[in-house]
């Protein structure tokens, strides 16, 4: 089940995105922006648990537009699946979610980035009906 990202989930969140990137995180900075990004209504944090243990999360935020039809879109700054839960719907279920959230807020489209050698991952957001835009950017119209 998605839920909204709480303070009590970053210990968890943080061991997802150490095993995932490879890369080490700072649990207080996460808790320093937490705490800011918490307060702002355009923004948006999930994820999914087993148990106590996250297993997916997504991060998008809206961005509201001066041009063109100056409707809001919705950027997907962060998402990221456990290794062990991949190929299992929970990676489509997190954008199915922040989907939501995004027309619920009247955005137009969604756009992720999304680097060139994750095929993988590039294939499951085609196949979510996201297509590439440029290099490295997919566009989704809502």
């Amino acid at each position: 089940m998605v839920k909204d990202l709480e303070l009590s989930d970053l210990e968890s969140l943080k061991e997802l995105y150490e095993e995932a990137f490879n890369i080490e995180c700072d649990l207080d900075e996460m808790k320093k922006s937490f705490r800011k990004d918490n307060k702002n209504k355009n923004s948006k944090s999930l994820v999914i648990k087993d148990k106590n243990i996250i297993i997916g999360h997504i991060k998008g935020d809206i961005i509201y537009n001066i041009f063109g039809n100056a409707k809001p879109y919705m950027y997907i700054s962060e998402i990221c699946v456990r290794h062990d839960y991949r190929h299992k719907g929970y990676g489509k279920e997190l954008l199915k979610s922040i989907e939501e959230f995004a027309k619920e807020n009247d955005c137009s489209y969604t756009f992720l980035n999304c680097s060139t050698f994750r095929e993988i991952a590039q294939r499951m957001y085609k196949d979510h009906g996201y297509f590439k835009r440029d290099s490295d950017i997919f566009k989704k119209e809502l």
